[in-house]
């Protein structure tokens, strides 16, 4: 006689799982968990485990579609309910994957972008001659000039600096790097104020940024990473160094910034 399966909420369980995956995600990982299951709740509030189906998945991805989410969100918010699925199916909670009846959303490769050394410029005499918002671009040109993710930067300080090297270990890779400070990275570093809050209020200030700088690309903490991946190949920096610099364990990511 099969095993009779328990009627656990998705909610309930996804809650337990997020909880577990704390420890060894990014804060930024288990705050984009929280956030698709609080979007996955507005659709479903109360469903169990044993409920779901390819066709539920399908309403779901419909729902997100009529709510304006694009394609790339649309795959996330999937993505993120079939990583649920999988682990309740992993952990024997349901005898049957209804994940492997529903064809995943589409998902499609953004443009990467990134700032030429006219546009960092820009922002360099922005960052010593404007009024305002002047730590937050001295942030983002720290980030153009040693490639770190934003959830580096909140936790930089100078204790991190050894011997003309900022050396580290990175919160969402879990890696350690070691970076050598030129001249202009020092040069921001002695410029830098307190440290960034959250990345919301750091990327809208950003934007003001840019519009005060002339700059049409959408400055955010993402592209001063892809900047200062070009700005290496450039200078004849190999690709696998960059991987290195980058905090990546394979080259494929690397390879992503340089496109």
């Amino acid at each position: 006689m099969p095993k009779k399966e328990k009627a656990i909420y998705f909610n309930d369980f996804a809650e337990k799982k997020i909880s577990e995956w704390a420890s060894k995600d990014s804060p930024g990982t288990t705050k984009h968990r929280i956030s698709y299951l609080r979007k996955f709740n507005e659709f479903k509030t109360k469903i169990r485990l044993t409920e779901f189906t390819p066709s539920l998945l399908r309403d779901y991805e419909n729902y997100c579609r009529k709510k304006g989410n694009g394609i790339n969100t649309i795959w996330s918010s999937i993505k993120f309910v079939k990583t649920i699925i999988n682990a309740a199916y992993n952990d024997r909670i349901i005898q049957n994957n209804p994940m492997r009846g529903y064809k995943n959303a589409s998902y499609e490769s953004p443009q990467r972008l990134f700032l030429t050394e006219e546009e960092i410029d820009k922002l360099e005499q922005f960052a010593l001659e404007s009024d305002f918002f002047t730590n937050e671009a001295n942030w983002f040109l720290f980030s153009c000039y040693c490639g770190l993710r934003f959830g580096d930067l909140v936790e930089f300080d100078k204790s991190c600096i050894i011997e003309g090297r900022i050396i580290l270990r990175t919160a969402k890779a879990k890696t350690d790097v070691s970076i050598k400070i030129h001249s202009k990275l020092k040069a921001v570093i002695d410029r830098l104020g307190p440290n960034l809050t959250t990345n919301q209020d750091y990327n809208r200030k950003l934007k003001m940024i840019a519009v005060s700088c002339g700059i049409k690309k959408p400055l955010t903490s993402h592209l001063a990473r892809h900047s200062f991946s070009i700005l290496c190949l450039n200078k004849g920096i190999s690709m696998e160094s960059v991987r290195k610099i980058l905090g990546h364990t394979t080259i494929g990511p690397a390879e992503k910034h340089s496109i």
